[in-house]
């Protein structure tokens, strides 16, 4: 479905600009011919989402947030409100009425999300997808290490049946677990399947092998478990310490500079853990 007009906003994590959002937003839509009735819901569930975003994403810390507004040739609006903070530990509780993380806070009610699914004919939260996804980085680098063994040994054959098995689990994980984690259930599926890929990758080869060195095996992946939760330290503290940017060539740079920390800190802890086959590249490099 294509857009027929967008904006964006960006702006300090501060209370006062809550109200700006929401009229700003109010006055986006004027092209709808909406209703009285539905700018004040749109007006009071972007107003929720900012607050959010606010008070719980940054809890009073200086940070910045970026509001996109779209309409769509069906007369659909969508409104993404997304803060680089401290996520949401648990969506579906959160998402509970009366809940709050601000206990010290009588004004805070909880009701939030609830006010949010009351107005709107849909909400999505996004937060903790990226963690799901991280639990698989082993699995993937892993079973496609496997898959390269396989095609050494020219059998293509393997692979894509092992690749086939993996898109089947993801597909029927998916139907289950998105039911119970929403977006983060789809996220978890993927690693999941992963490692069931990765498995099997490792029992076809030790079928055609014979006996293989599991014991080797699980300290590389151990090393590269501990280097990949280094790595994404690094990658999460530094987004909260490099200043939010504004503009393509910022954006890209504070990409660089993040990604480029996250991979020497990977990297290094991979060498001084002495995962064998980084020094193995290294080692053939130099020759």
């Amino acid at each position: 479905m294509e857009n027929t007009n967008e904006m964006q906003l960006i702006f300090d994590s501060r209370s006062s600009n809550e109200s700006f959002a929401r009229v700003t937003v109010a006055a986006f839509m004027t092209s709808l011919n909406p209703t009285v009735e539905e700018v004040s819901d749109v007006k009071t569930a972007v107003s929720e989402a900012v607050t959010n975003a606010i008070v719980h994403g940054y809890g009073g810390e200086e940070g910045t947030v970026r509001l996109h507004a779209t309409l769509y040739e069906d007369d659909t609006l969508r409104v993404d409100v997304i803060d680089a903070g401290r996520g949401i530990e648990n969506i579906e509780l959160a998402r509970t009425p009366f809940f709050t993380t601000c206990d010290d806070d009588a004004e805070r009610s909880g009701m939030g999300f609830t006010v949010m699914e009351s107005f709107m004919d849909d909400v999505r939260v996004t937060a903790g997808v990226l963690m799901f996804y991280i639990i698989g980085i082993p699995a993937f680098g892993l079973r496609d290490f496997f898959s390269r063994v396989f095609h050494s040994l020219k059998d293509t054959k393997t692979p894509f049946r092992v690749s086939c098995m993996v898109v089947a689990i993801n597909v029927v994980l998916n139907v289950i677990l998105r039911k119970f984690m929403g977006a983060n259930g789809l996220a978890f599926a993927t690693s999941i399947a992963g490692y069931c890929g990765m498995a099997a990758m490792v029992l076809l080869l030790k079928k055609r092998f014979g006996r293989i060195s599991t014991r080797r095996t699980t300290r590389e992946l151990g090393k590269i478990v501990v280097s990949t939760a280094v790595c994404t330290a690094v990658c999460v503290a530094l987004n909260r310490v490099v200043p939010p940017a504004e503009g393509t060539l910022k954006v890209t740079l504070r990409l660089v500079v993040c990604g480029g920390a996250s991979i020497v800190a990977y990297l290094a802890c991979a060498w001084a853990l002495g995962l064998n086959t980084l020094k193995k590249l290294v080692g053939g490099r130099r020759r």
